[in-house]
């Protein structure tokens, strides 16, 4: 039953109580009332074949499976999937150094600028200039502003690292669909040439059903015998 009220592709408003009906006066009821052709007729009901009037063809059959794994097949795809194995491995494992490289470098920028600062503050302390506005400045021009320039091309140096690496793993991707695709064509064109010539490549559908007086009707008449 619809939200509505109306069965579901039917059409037909129900009478009341219908689902509470046997699933055989149901059939009935639908096949009394129902329009032909299967776009008004309930699937439960439609089943496989067309209706009595409709003009819908019968429904096309799938095609057999005609791609078996060929030994070739096999061996390709084996090949295909070691050598995409190790070049993502390597792309990965590249990509992994990069945070422990870019952390070390960090780490080693941090005590050169440590080191640097204490010598900053000696200079400026062994010259009297520790109270001056010239210890504010050199400290900005040769501390702060390099060492601050050094961390951001190690950031953008990582970026592009990241970039790379997700690049070449979208190549890698990219190559093995591709490959693969070419193992299924490879093996469809095999299957297609070797396939015997009294195996049917195409469906002939499902017959539809004729009633028992249409058959009778288009049976040959009796031949009466001499008497």
């Amino acid at each position: 039953m619809a939200a509505d009220g109306r069965m579901p592709y039917s059409g037909l408003n129900p009478p009341p109580r219908f689902d509470q009906w046997k699933p055989r006066r149901r059939r009935r009821w639908i096949a009394n009332n129902a329009p032909p052709g299967l776009q008004q007729t309930p699937p439960e009901v439609a089943g496989f074949s067309p209706q009595q009037g409709s003009n819908f063809p019968a429904p096309q059959n799938p095609p057999p499976n005609f791609l078996p794994n060929t030994p070739g097949f096999e061996a390709g795809v084996r090949g295909l999937e070691d050598q995409y194995s190790s070049q993502r491995l390597g792309v990965i494992n590249n990509q992994n150094l990069v945070a422990p490289q870019l952390k070390q470098q960090y780490e080693r920028m941090s005590t050169d600028a440590g080191y640097a600062a204490n010598q900053h503050v000696e200079s400026m302390a062994d010259r009297g200039l520790w109270d001056s506005s010239v210890n504010p400045y050199l400290y900005q021009r040769d501390i702060a502003i390099p060492y601050g320039r050094g961390q951001q091309d190690l950031a953008d140096w990582a970026a592009q690292q990241y970039t790379g690496a997700a690049s070449d793993l979208g190549e890698l991707d990219l190559g093995y669909m591709q490959q693969l695709a070419e193992l299924y064509l490879n093996a469809a064109a095999e299957s297609a040439a070797n396939l015997p010539l009294n195996v049917p490549q195409y469906s002939e559908g499902q017959k539809p059903r004729i009633p028992r007086r249409d058959r009778r009707r288009d049976r040959p008449p009796r031949r009466d015998r001499g008497r």
